[in-house]
Order: C-alpha cells, then structure tokens, then sequence
C-alpha cells in the first residue's frame, strides 16, 4: 500500500466518523481531513527530530494506519527515523 493511499484512507474514515449516515464529504472537508493527517504524520515518521529529542516512542492503543508502513520492509519513501519506536498497549479485558 502506498503512502497516499494510507493518507487517503485515514482521512476517509476520519470523515465518515463525523458526517451523517450517507452524506458525502464538501470538498473544503476532504482537504481539511488531508491537511489533518499531513500535519501528525511528521510525528509518527521522525518525532525526536521536532523537539531535538534523542529517541521517541509513538503508543497507541492498536498499530496506527502508517505505522505498518513507515516501520516496516520497504526499501525506499517515506520511513521511520531509527530511534522512531512504536508501542502498541493493550488492554487485558
């Protein structure tokens, strides 16, 4: 799956959480909810770098759409900083 396609998937889904059963999204919404998610993906991609930080671990409750994708094999785009970790918390019930 690619970059954008991840993007374009949560954005949707960010959208059809807010928007009443059935109803399309305007066009200032979908460019909104795109602007929503470019703006947190520098936070799961490199965060030790925006504070100057030396490591960061994103936690979460279940493995974020990007994650898979930026901490996973491919060999070229867009990928996690090395000292970018990722933490998946589970709840025992």
């Amino acid at each position: 799956m690619t970059l954008r396609a991840v993007r374009d998937r949560v954005a949707f889904a960010y959208l059809v959480g807010r928007l009443d059963p059935g109803a399309l999204p305007a066009a200032a919404q979908v460019r909104a909810a795109f602007d929503h998610v470019d703006a947190g993906l520098p936070f799961l991609a490199d965060s030790p770098r925006i504070p100057g930080g030396g490591s960061s671990v994103h936690c979460a409750r279940s493995l974020p759409p990007f994650g898979r994708l930026l901490s996973g094999e491919r060999r070229s785009g867009l990928r996690a900083a090395v000292r970018q970790g990722y933490a998946i918390v589970a709840s025992p019930d």
